[in-house]
C-alpha cells in the first residue's frame, strides 16, 4: 500500500468477534433447520420443507451482509475512496462525495452503526470495514473522521461527519 493512502477495515479482535458471532447463529440455524427437516421426515413435509426454506433464506443474505463487511475494506488516497468487498470493487473520487454519514442501523438481534459515503449522483454506499456495534462508538467516530479528516486534506474544504441515530 502506498504511503499516502489509509487503510480501513475491521480489526483482527472484531472480525473474530464477528466470525464466533456468525458461527453460533449458523449452528442456531443449522439446529433449527434440522428440526424442520426430522418434521418432514415424519411426514408434515410440506412444513418441514417451508420452515427449513425460511431458515435458510434468512441465513444466507445475512451471512453474506455480514461477510462482505467483515472482511472487506475501504482506502483512502488523494484520489478518492476505493473499497472492496468478496463481490465488487469501487471507487469513488473525492469530487463526488457530498457527505460522509455515520448511520445506526438495528435488526431483531440488536444494532450496529456503518459508515456510508453520500454521493452527487447515485445511493449512498456502506463503507466496508467500517461498521461496529453501538457500544464501540468511539471506533467508529475514529473511522469517520479520518475518512473526513483525508477529504478536507485534499478538497481544502472543511468537512465533519453527520451522525443519524
Amino acid at each position: 500500500m502506498p504511503v499516502d493512502e489509509t487503510r480501513i477495515a475491521f480489526s483482527s479482535r472484531s472480525r473474530g468477534k464477528t466470525f464466533i458471532g456468525l458461527a453460533a447463529g449458523t449452528l442456531v440455524i443449522g439446529v433449527l433447520a434440522g428440526l424442520s427437516f426430522a418434521t418432514a421426515a415424519r411426514g408434515d413435509r410440506s412444513a418441514g420443507w417451508i420452515s427449513a426454506g425460511v431458515w435458510v433464506g434468512v441465513w444466507l443474505p445475512l451471512t453474506f451482509y455480514v461477510l462482505n463487511l467483515a472482511l472487506g475494506k475501504t482506502v483512502l488516497s488523494s484520489a478518492g475512496i476505493r473499497f472492496s468487498t468478496f463481490v465488487s470493487r469501487r471507487f469513488i473520487p473525492w469530487d463526488q462525495i457530498t457527505k460522509i454519514e455515520v448511520q445506526k442501523r438495528s435488526g431483531r438481534n440488536g444494532s450496529w452503526q456503518v459508515i456510508r459515503a453520500h454521493r452527487s449522483s447515485g445511493r449512498p454506499r456502506v463503507l466496508p470495514g467500517a461498521m461496529s456495534s453501538p457500544d464501540s462508538t468511539a471506533e467508529i467516530e475514529k473511522k469517520a473522521r479520518a475518512i473526513c479528516s483525508r477529504w478536507e486534506e485534499v478538497t481544502g474544504q472543511p468537512q465533519s461527519p453527520v451522525f443519524t441515530r
